[in-house]
């Protein structure tokens, strides 16, 4: 289309979770999708993850109502030496849990293969 919209991406490998996030300029609480973005990179070592937690977030009661809109999941990833300290995967409503076993299961082998078992 005329002005895309870039969505944040999140992938898993058996070391690390990359996670590039958009951030699009805003004017107040309306993103100007056609004034640009400006793009984060952040890997995060699994084997230094403290916790992973997940919360679900409904839609507004008239957006369901008019616009059968859905809510989301956002998984807090909590990382002792990350220099932003947590990092936050934004998706759709029904997906936070999986994604959060996920990243749980990576990095228990990521701590194992830290510790050299």
């Amino acid at each position: 289309g005329f002005c895309p919209i870039d969505p944040s991406t999140y992938k898993l490998t058996t070391s690390h979770l990359r996670v590039n996030k958009v951030q699009h300029t805003r004017c107040g609480p309306f993103p100007l999708i056609c004034f640009g973005a400006t793009y984060l990179n952040n890997n995060i070592d699994l084997s230094k993850v403290d916790d992973v937690d997940v919360t679900g977030t409904p839609a507004p009661c008239l957006q369901r109502i008019c616009c059968c809109a859905n809510g989301k999941d956002v998984v807090e990833v909590d990382s002792r030496f990350d220099k932003d300290g947590k990092v936050y995967l934004t998706l759709a409503q029904g997906d936070g849990e999986r994604v959060t076993n996920l990243i749980l299961n990576q990095v228990e082998e990521a701590q194992k293969m830290d510790r050299g078992f």
